[in-house]
C-alpha cells in the first residue's frame, strides 16, 4: 500500500473494531462491580504524584498527529480537515471515557494494563481479545505507512527518480525491513507496557505538548499572538516539559524495578 488512501480501508475496519473492545470492556466492567473478589479494592479521586507519569501515558492515545499531514494529503477535501480532526480526536475520547469510568469503579487501584486481563473470562472477553489482535493489525499501517512515506522521500524513492518497477521494489524492501525491526522490538523489549510509558514520556509529551506549539509559534509568530494565547501555550509546553521528565524517570524506576524483580527470582 503506497499512500494512506489505500491504508484508509483498513482503518475503517480498525475504528470499528475498537468500538467492539469498548462495548466488550465497557460490559465486563459492569458485571465485575458486583464482585466480591474487587470489593476491597481502593479508589483515588487523584494521586498527583502520580499525575505526570498519568500525562505521559495519556499522551499515547492521542498521538496520531505524527501522521496528520499524510492523512490531511490523502483526503478528498482537505479544506475540512479542521471538523474532521476535531471530530475524531472527540471520537476518541468518548471512547476512552466509556472505558476508563466503568473501570476503575470496577477495579480500582486493581486495575490492569491491558484492560481484558481484569474482564471476566468468558466468551465476550474472549472476542474482545481477537478483536484487539485485529485492530493492532489493521491500525499499524497507518502509523507504518506515514513513517515510510517519509523515509522513502528522504532517500528519493520516486517513480521519477527510480522509474516504477524499482521504485515498487526498493519500497517493498523498505517497508519489509520497517516491518522486521518492529517485529524484533515487539518480540524482544521486556516490560514493554513500562517500556512504553518511558516511550510516551520522552516522545509523545514533546510530540504532543511541545512541538505542535513550537511550530505555531513559527508560523503565526508569537508578537502576533494575545496575551492569553501566550499563557495557554506556555501552560501546554510546560505540562508537556514536566510530564516529559518526571514521566521518563517514573518509567526508569519501574523498568529498574522490573529487572530487579526478574534477577531475586
Amino acid at each position: 500500500m503506497k499512500t494512506l488512501k489505500e491504508v484508509a480501508v483498513m482503518s475503517v475496519f480498525g475504528a470499528l473494531a475498537t468500538v467492539v473492545l469498548v462495548v466488550v470492556a465497557v460490559r465486563g466492567s459492569i458485571t465485575d462491580m458486583n464482585n466480591p473478589k474487587y470489593d476491597s479494592v481502593v479508589h483515588n479521586n487523584i494521586v498527583l504524584v502520580n499525575l505526570p507519569t498519568t500525562v505521559a501515558t495519556i499522551s499515547i492515545c492521542f498521538a496520531g498527529n505524527v501522521v496528520y499531514m499524510h492523512v490531511e494529503e490523502a483526503m478528498r477535501y482537505p479544506r475540512s480537515w479542521n471538523r474532521v480532526v476535531a471530530a475524531a480526536l472527540a471520537t476518541c475520547t468518548v471512547l476512552y471515557t466509556a472505558t476508563a469510568i466503568p473501570g476503575y469503579l470496577a477495579y480500582g487501584s486493581e486495575a490492569k494494563s491491558p484492560i481484558l486481563g481484569n474482564l471476566p473470562q468468558d466468551l465476550m472477553t474472549k472476542i474482545g481479545t481477537v478483536v484487539i489482535i485485529v485492530h493492532v493489525i489493521l491500525a499499524a499501517p497507518i502509523l507504518l505507512t506515514s513513517f515510510a512515506l517519509e523515509f522513502e522521500r528522504l532517500v528519493d524513492v520516486t517513480v521519477a527518480r527510480r522509474g516504477k518497477v524499482m521504485e515498487r521494489v526498493y519500497r517493498t524492501i523498505i517497508r519489509l525491513i520497517i516491518i522486521g525491526i518492529c517485529g524484533g522490538i515487539a518480540c524482544t523489549v521486556p516490560y514493554f507496557g513500562d517500556f512504553l510509558t518511558l516511550l510516551g514520556a520522552l516522545g509523545n509529551c514533546t510530540l504532543i505538548f511541545v512541538l505542535p506549539i513550537l511550530c505555531y509559534f513559527k508560523l503565526i509568530g508569537w508578537r502576533h499572538m494575545k496575551w492569553y494565547e501566550l499563557v495557554w501555550c506556555a501552560i501546554i509546553v510546560l505540562i508537556g516539559i514536566v510530564s516529559a521528565i518526571i514521566g521518563s524517570i517514573d518509567a526508569i524506576k519501574a523498568i529498574s524495578a522490573d529487572f530487579q524483580n526478574d534477577n531475586s527470582n
